[in-house]
């Protein structure tokens, strides 16, 4: 298999993780600071976009390695006559705690967890440990939207996250399942690696590049009740000449902005279960200067 097949097969699967899906009551959910509706609804409105921060500051360590596993697996049975080294550039790789040092782009994300809500069902749709992990322990905001405008507002970047690689089970679909297609796409191309190592190295940060869209949408099966999807966009370095923004913290951080509108009509705000109910009350008086249609509750789940 030659490199532009690899890259068509790789791209075919990126396409097929891209989220279609505008049914009415699916929604998704981001978990929060509680200052952040605030700062989406003040002033004039300009702010009104949310900010992917570099996935380089993810504090799950395995973010953006488990495809990687998935190479070395397939480099590791590949009969390649250089296995080794491939084994070994791609467990560097793999290890190495600044990816953007070791595949040399940024990728910037926001991560958001699917849910239906019914009408009426508002201030009980959120999860218990999307508040500890990621909702300041509770005290903090949940951001919800229609599915489809979140769609809208980051337009192709919308993507679902993808859990586990077994490749095992999944009846006569299991062939069409996202994790074996990359990995027979894999094997075909170690196989027809230049056979130098030289070659070999720059035949191997070629196939990198190809895969790097997918590198943040697959994780451990471990983490499949986030029902995950994600925004994602990459640049070539963190410099303002590909967008990127720093904010005002210490050490300052890296993001790109996100489209205009995202809190909008149809939108909802939930306040965590140890939030101050102030909060909610401020952010309704905000939503009363724009006119927007956007429902604001405190959430009801007793936090323990």
């Amino acid at each position: 298999m030659m490199h532009e097949e690899f890259h068509k097969g790789i791209n075919e699967i990126v396409d097929s993780l891209r989220v279609s899906a505008d049914e009415k009551d699916l929604y998704a959910a981001h978990y929060t600071s509680v200052i952040t509706p605030r700062l989406l609804l003040d002033g004039d409105g300009t702010n009104n976009r949310l900010r992917q921060y570099a996935a380089d500051y993810m504090n799950d360590p395995e973010e953006g390695r488990f495809v990687f596993d998935i190479m070395i697996e397939a480099a590791s049975k590949s009969k390649h006559p250089l296995g080794g080294v491939l084994v070994e550039y791609l467990s560097e790789i793999r290890k190495n705690r600044l990816l953007y040092s070791a595949i040399n782009s940024a990728t910037f994300l926001s991560c958001w967890t699917k849910t239906y809500i019914k009408e009426g069902e508002e201030s009980g749709c959120d999860s218990l440990n999307h508040w500890r992990f990621y909702g300041q322990d509770g005290a903090g905001a949940c951001i919800i939207v229609p599915i489809k405008q979140l769609r809208e507002n980051f337009g192709d970047q919308l993507f679902a996250v993808q859990y586990g690689k077994s490749l095992r089970g999944g009846g006569s679909g299991a062939q069409n399942r996202p994790i074996i297609k990359i990995r027979k796409l894999l094997e075909k191309r170690f196989s027809n690696l230049r056979k130098t190592e030289a070659n070999l190295i720059k035949d191997l940060d070629e196939l990198i590049k190809s895969v790097m869209p997918l590198l943040f949408l697959f994780k451990s099966e471990s983490y499949s009740s986030e029902q995950e999807v994600r925004t994602i966009m990459q640049t070539a370095n963190y410099g303002s000449q590909s967008d990127v923004i720093f904010d005002d913290r210490d050490p300052r951080r890296a993001y790109v902005n996100g489209g205009d509108g995202l809190l909008s009509n149809g939108g909802i705000v939930l306040f965590g279960p140890k939030s101050d109910t102030a909060y909610a009350v401020e952010l309704l008086g905000l939503i009363s200067k724009t006119q927007r249609d956007i429902k604001v509750f405190m959430s009801e789940i007793k936090y323990r």
